[in-house]
């Protein structure tokens, strides 16, 4: 009988040699796993772990369906005022859509900030509202500069930010927008859950007087 081509040859060469790898693995994995299972520290881990997976999983449930994850653009007053009733924690702002031309830029940054906090800060609720259609509310929050940042937490309002200047930093081209700021000062009220400082939170630290 002859011999199979080479190439053939070597395919049966790599297939043997892979399955020996995958049963290699499959041993080793259940080897770890009846371990663990015989050691009632991992078991209680293991168990705590799934518990806190599945609480995570509902919260995140919960808040997709309240409309976290988005920036949220509001025009009628019930709605709002629901938004910030049915969240434990939100940051809500005020401007004019069509802003001058002198702050368009910053309140664009924002804006931007906004839909990428909301994004990876399930836990928080973002919103946006033109101002003018908000006349009674804005008064009733003391809200006079536009934008205002609005938070809100456990349904109380604990601070009106008015304006942009909390956040522009001086650079070569002018001054900009710090989103790294802006995060700082959701963190320090503890509006967004605390994570990584960047090289730019640490260089900015220094000057931030808020």
């Amino acid at each position: 009988m002859p011999a199979p081509p080479p190439a053939l040859a070597m395919q049966h060469v790599v297939a043997a040699v892979a399955n020996q790898v995958e049963a290699a693995l499959d041993r080793e994995l259940n080897q770890i796993e009846a371990e663990t299972e015989a050691d009632p520290e991992l078991v209680a881990l293991r168990q705590r772990r799934l518990a806190e997976w599945k609480q995570s999983a509902a919260e995140r449930a919960k808040w997709r369906a309240l409309g976290h994850g988005k920036l949220n653009e509001f025009d009628d007053e019930e709605a709002l005022l629901e938004a910030c009733r049915s969240s434990t924690r939100v940051v809500g702002v005020f401007w004019r859509l069509q802003a001058v031309a002198e702050t368009r830029p910053f309140q664009d940054a924002l804006a931007a900030v906004l839909r990428s906090l909301a994004e990876q800060h399930l836990e928080t609720r973002f919103w946006c509202a033109e101002a003018t259609r908000f006349p009674s509310l804005c008064e009733q929050l003391g809200v006079s500069i536009l934008p205002s940042i609005v938070l809100i937490q456990n349904q109380q309002r604990i601070r009106v930010i008015p304006g942009l200047d909390w956040w522009l930093v001086s650079s070569r081209d002018g001054p900009r927008f710090s989103s790294e700021r802006f995060v700082r000062t959701l963190r320090r009220h503890r509006l967004i859950d605390c994570g990584s400082v960047t090289g730019s939170d640490r260089r900015d630290e220094s000057s931030d007087s808020e």
